[in-house]
């Protein structure tokens, strides 16, 4: 990236330049939608939601990386049912698995190699999912956002529209959410209910932007 933002984009918010229809997963998500989303796009990061059965209502658990589910969908450690398996998942990879690869070195959608069946199978992206991810409302100009991006250029980024209130961030009609890509470990396994939830008031609202990612 340039080292300064050009001058038009003072003049632009990250809620303008926002792109649409959002693509979300769910916490226990079927494989073939997940290798469906990732052909058909190329985000770098989808939100993942708590749904019914494992929660009453949809809830935001975080984000997770493109590159992390290439890995999780190259493991094949898939259930038939929709069910939890939990921290033992991250036992069938190493930590350098997930790491970032060089340029060009990572897996693309093409190295997977799914049958039909495998399809139809469910994986868990609980563990793999960033709980904590930085946040941006869609008032903060994009001048402002460049250069959180430029020196921090893989940054996991949630675009809040709303920021009136922590509770908010929680109600997915409420919410807009636009991956990039996060810098950093595996996450822990999805907290309980209520725990660790992102928090945006105030002041901290400066301090929780770090960049913006476009993805017209």
């Amino acid at each position: 990236m340039e080292a300064h933002a050009k001058p038009y984009m003072r003049n632009l918010t990250t809620g303008d330049v926002c792109s649409g229809p959002l693509i979300k997963f769910s916490g226990v998500q079927k494989v073939g939608d997940i290798l469906h989303a990732l052909r058909m796009t190329r985000h770098n990061g989808f939100p993942v939601i708590d749904e019914p059965p494992f929660l009453e209502a949809p809830e935001l658990c975080g984000l997770v990386l493109r590159s992390h589910l290439l890995v999780l969908l190259k493991g094949k450690k898939f259930t038939k049912n929709r069910l939890l398996f939990g921290s033992k998942l991250l036992r069938f990879f190493h930590a350098f698995d997930f790491a970032k690869p060089g340029s060009r070195k990572g897996l693309k959608v093409e190295d997977l190699d799914l049958n039909v069946e495998e399809m139809e199978m469910y994986v868990d992206l609980y563990p793999i999912t960033n709980t904590s991810p930085y946040m941006v409302g869609d008032h903060v100009s994009c001048q402002s956002c460049c250069p959180f991006l430029r020196t921090w250029p893989q940054t996991l980024v949630c675009h809040h529209k709303n920021t009136r209130a922590a509770s908010d961030c929680w109600n997915i009609d409420k919410t807009r959410l636009y991956a990039g890509t996060y810098n950093g470990t595996l996450s822990r396994v999805h907290p309980p209910q209520g725990a660790s939830r992102i928090r945006l008031a105030g002041s901290q609202i400066s301090r929780d932007i770090t960049s913006f990612y476009h993805f017209k």
